[in-house]
């Protein structure tokens, strides 16, 4: 299994992926969060909406040829998040931990959604104090 992202927007779209596979369902209120609020971040303004789908369709093209069917999902995601990080700074790996934890609260967190954020926070090198101020705020909104 290898895999690499060229670039920030598609180590975004990898993590949104993660999420939204996390409890093996893509709820309507994630899917809407794809096509909308994550479209709607400052790294995809310069994207159309065809070019918006095709940076997505080859993002999960990409994961879908790289998992195996061996390795639990968990290995499988943080493989994709250690890979996912590679291609962002770390600002953007803030804002991409962000983006997942309200991506995950969209529907309400579920167990799986959680341990697949705590990985992220792990991957993505985000320290405990800064990961728990954001879930905070989102279980608040929530």
């Amino acid at each position: 299994m290898q895999i690499e992202f060229d670039s920030p927007e598609d180590a975004f779209a990898a993590i949104a992926w993660i999420i939204v596979t996390a409890d093996n369902t893509g709820s309507d209120e994630e899917l809407d969060y794809l096509g909308g609020r994550l479209r709607d971040l400052t790294i995809f303004k310069k994207y159309d909406e065809d070019a918006f789908k095709s940076l997505i369709g080859t993002v999960l093209g990409q994961i879908e040829s790289c998992i195996t069917r061996s390795g639990t999902l968990a290995a499988q995601f943080s493989y994709i998040g250690y890979a996912a990080s590679k291609a962002l700074n770390p600002d953007q790996r803030l804002i991409a931990f962000d983006m997942a934890v309200e991506l995950a609260f969209t529907d309400g967190i579920c167990t799986q959604e959680q341990a697949a954020l705590n990985d992220l926070q792990f991957c993505l090198s985000i320290d405990k104090p800064q990961a728990d101020q954001i879930v905070s705020r989102y279980r608040q909104l929530g």
